[in-house]
């Protein structure tokens, strides 16, 4: 995820107030590894693959516990003990000498930091675009750290808290009145422990004081010394970036957790003018963010809150406080009830379901004994915006109350085991993710499922469904490719419809990297784990982006959830009609989209970019606000209505392989679009798919103001208009010159747009990828009162159709799509009544049952 990252820990300090006979700091334990083992690991689980370690002090000890599993770490070597600035500089030198990174993630050697706060600061420092960015925490938990100076939302300069210590003990002594001030060398040193609590005392500090400090403490202490040495200290920090009062450093809530993240290049150029004016005599790092802010460089921050997932240890009571807090943390993910509790608990819950099923199943294969945890994943429909993704328009999904359960227990080693309710459709498959590591391409997961071995993996006989299981886990074990998953044996039930435009693989696919993430504790953020489940979906063959997935992941209770597309975003969620459900009604055609139905699509999305490069090739001025089809409209192009309808009518009706290949010599984007479609199939419907993704787009992007308004009337009209888009019974050209000209005619008038029926919600296009019977199915529905809308589900060209209506309007629609389309074509009825639920969850823990009277 970050390959432009090279993480440097700075692990070459001398760690004082250790004994001396134990490991160098770097070196001791917390849990099973090495503290830079975890760093290590810290930094591959958020992403950063390139690592330098600097060392110094024991740096042969150092290198060989780095060594034994890491061998590809470069070391950097600081001869001298000259402060963090120095250390950064010594790898910079070696970066520079290697291969230059384009960002450097630095921290230091001692420091237990969790993958969730790494991969914050990362994210922050990237989308605000900054040029620095440091990790902060509250005074309160890290009041040892140096001070963050926070102006004007940025970070100004980092106060050390010797240098504050100091000038606190230095303030103190200005304002003693003389009956008050210390008279021998005890009693300045006992006034001195006070604000400087360091071993070294004040004589490191004060350096002019160092040679009285160390006589007998009866030694009378000479008054004008003592204002000779603290001359200067009292009149706040003189920084490059302004001057900075005493009390604002004491008062500063925000420390500084040195952990950085920046820019190579520019952070290069600071180190080498940093300078030794501090009264620890060293090349502070921490003065880098002084003369960036001084400079008018941007230097941010990301803020934590919970002090565990930042620790660091001075002594060995503090490291023996962090191992605990470590082990209480990591514990919390291996201790699980037996398969066996979590029957009586489901029992005691109620009547049994898809989780009963799959616990179990668990429990007859693996046993009753085996800790386990359950998996929900519902699926998901798309409310509006159909087939609007690769055009980058927005989807209005929600998780539906169907949903696959995984009951998982893990294993120690790394075999995945499945399991399935229904064996006949879906065989036991078992797979171990030794099986791709030799063959993996570790930089780039694309190439990885090139590789040869993937590919007979992919195509092999075998469970198909646990292709679906195999890709994610994969892509986990890609993504955290620093270390061996563990595997598990997983008993799946479903109740999701197959193959009918209801995400069930999908869901299938976040459901499994919901529980290999829970067993093998992977820190993974919400949005990362959308776009992991996303691409391990492309190891059975599809390269489809990662809505669907999000849906499933993010879905809240009772509301629909905006995304958007180019780039990937949740927009907003938004609450469904209280008095409505969606009706969800099985065609009896499944929506498996063979190799015909998938050529049909191909060309449907073909004809969309062909559409785009047209307009931006006719209308040279817009090209560069054209970057998809969804920015086709008024607002985006600052074109009245009729200037939007007068600029589709410059896409031809059709087109057939003749125009399309003199077009696709011209523009590159055709080429990419049509290279694996055969031209010869007739004409290309190009102004009908492009009116309907449009007119979809718009359609799409109302929906979060219809759904707010509650307005479940207008929201069903749009979803009439949608379908109307996708009919193929006597389906003529829709978008002609004539129809268009109409449009711009009629736009023009003064009259409502919507009373003239001329907004471009309105328009239905013409995409074509419903089917006859669907079609029977939504007339059929739309002639019900309480009926608003219905329109097919998913992609279409099968599956199922959706029907919002009133909650009483439920049976009488139910019985009408019996008679009307069920029993003339011989189908049992397949109908059931959806709601928006929560996205996926993972269950780890069980109440005890109320015990028996």
């Amino acid at each position: 995820m970050y390959s432009e990252f090279c993480s440097i820990t700075l692990a070459a300090g001398w760690g004082s107030r250790m004994p001396a006979d134990s490991p160098p700091k770097p070196c001791c334990k917390v849990g099973p590894v090495s503290v830079i083992e975890n760093a290590l690991r810290t930094f591959e689980d958020a992403g950063i693959h390139r690592h330098v370690v600097v060392v110094g002090y024991r740096a042969e000890e150092i290198m060989a516990e780095v060594c034994r599993r890491r061998p590809d770490v470069l070391f950097a070597f600081q001869p001298e003990r000259r402060g963090t600035g120095d250390a950064v500089r010594c790898a910079m030198d070696l970066l520079n000498a290697a291969s230059r990174p384009g960002h450097v993630l630095i921290c230091a050697g001692d420091k237990v930091v969790e993958a969730r706060a790494i991969r914050g600061m990362l994210e922050e420092y990237l989308a605000s675009e900054h040029d620095l960015c440091v990790l902060a925490g509250p005074s309160e938990h890290y009041g040892y750290t140096g001070r963050l100076i926070v102006r004007d939302g940025g970070v100004q300069a980092v106060i050390e808290q010797a240098d504050v210590q100091v000038r606190r003990l230095a303030a103190a002594l200005q304002e003693m009145a003389p009956q008050e001030r210390p008279q021998t060398v005890g009693e300045f040193l006992a006034l001195s422990a006070g604000y400087i609590r360091r071993k070294a005392g004040p004589g490191k500090y004060l350096p002019a004081l160092a040679g009285l400090v160390a006589r007998p403490a009866d030694t009378p202490l000479p008054w004008d010394a003592v204002q000779a040495a603290i001359a200067g200290l009292t009149d706040g920090f003189h920084m490059r970036s302004g001057r900075i009062e005493l009390r604002e450093a004491v008062e500063a809530h925000l420390c500084n957790l040195s952990v950085y993240a920046g820019r190579f290049d520019l952070l290069c150029r600071k180190v080498r003018d940093l300078r030794t004016n501090n009264v620890q005599r060293e090349l502070y790092f921490t003065d880098v963010l002084d003369m960036m802010a001084a400079d008018g460089h941007r230097v941010g921050l990301f803020r934590i809150d919970d002090p565990a997932e930042v620790m660091a240890f001075n002594t060995p009571a503090e490291l023996e406080e962090v191992r605990l807090v470590h082990a209480v943390r990591t514990q919390k993910h291996v201790r699980y009830p037996a398969a066996e509790q979590w029957l009586n608990y489901l029992a005691w819950h109620g009547p049994a379901g898809p989780a009963t099923t799959a616990m179990a199943g668990l429990a007859a294969r693996a046993g009753r004994d085996r800790a386990a945890i359950l998996v929900r994943s519902p699926g998901r429909i798309n409310l509006l915006g159909r087939h609007v993704d690769h055009q980058g328009g927005r989807c209005n999904l929600m998780a539906i109350n169907r949903e696959v359960v995984i009951a998982a227990a893990p294993r120690d080693d790394d075999r995945i085991n499945l399991w399935n309710a229904d064996p006949g459709a879906y065989p036991d498959c078992s797979f171990a993710f030794g099986e791709m590591a030799a063959d993996m391409a570790w930089e780039d997961w694309l190439r990885t499922l090139g590789t040869q071995h993937l590919r007979r993996m992919a195509s092999g006989r075998g469970a198909d469904w646990g292709h679906l299981v195999q890709g994610a886990a994969f892509r986990l074990q890609h993504r955290f490719r620093g270390r061996r998953l563990r595997g598990m044996d997983a008993f799946v039930c479903g109740e999701i419809p197959v193959a009918a435009g209801l995400s069930s693989s999908s869901a299938l696919v976040v459901a499994a990297a919901e529980a290999l993430a829970e067993l093998n504790a992977l820190n993974v953020h919400a949005r990362e784990f959308v776009d992991l489940c996303g691409e391990g979906e492309w190891f059975v063959g599809t390269h489809g982006g990662s809505g669907d997935h999000a849906a499933i992941k993010l879905a809240r209770s009772r509301e629909v959830m905006a995304v958007s597309f180019f780039p990937f975003d949740v927009v907003g969620h938004h609450r469904f009609p209280h008095d409505c459900v969606l009706l969800v009604c099985h065609s009896g055609l499944p929506s498996d989209l063979g190799p015909e139905a998938r050529t049909r699509l191909k060309a449907r999305v073909a004809c969309c970019h062909i559409a785009r490069e047209i307009v931006r090739e006719s209308r040279p001025a817009l090209a560069d606000r054209i970057e998809h089809l969804r920015d086709l409209n008024p607002e985006r192009l600052d074109l009245s209505l009729p200037g939007l309808y007068a600029l589709v009518k410059d896409i031809p009706c059709t087109m057939d392989a003749r125009a399309i290949e003199a077009l696709a010599g011209r523009r590159a984007a055709v080429r990419t679009a049509v290279e694996a479609l055969d031209l010869r199939n007739g004409q290309f419907p190009v102004r009908d798919a492009a009116l309907f993704i449009v007119s979809e787009c718009a359609r799409a992007r109302m929906a979060a103001d219809l759904l707010d308004r509650a307005d479940a009337a207008a929201l069903g009209q749009a979803m009439n208009v949608s379908h109307d888009g996708e009919r193929v019974a006597a389906a003529p050209i829709r978008a002609t010159d004539r129809y268009l000209d109409g449009l711009i005619a009629r736009s023009a008038r003064p009259e409502s747009l919507v009373e003239a029926g001329v907004a471009l919600w309105q328009q239905p296009g013409g995409y074509g990828c419903s089917t006859p019977q669907i079609d029977r199915m939504v007339d059929c529905a739309r002639t019900q009162p309480g009926v608003l809308g219905a329109q097919l589900a998913g992609a279409g060209l099968g599956g199922c159709v959706m029907v919002l209506l009133k909650r009483e309007a439920v049976e009488p629609t139910q019985q009408a799509l019996a008679e009307g389309y069920y029993e003339p074509n011989g189908l049992e009825p397949r109908t059931f009544v959806c709601e928006p639920s929560g996205g996926s969850q993972v269950l780890t823990t069980v109440e005890a049952p109320p015990a028996a009277p």
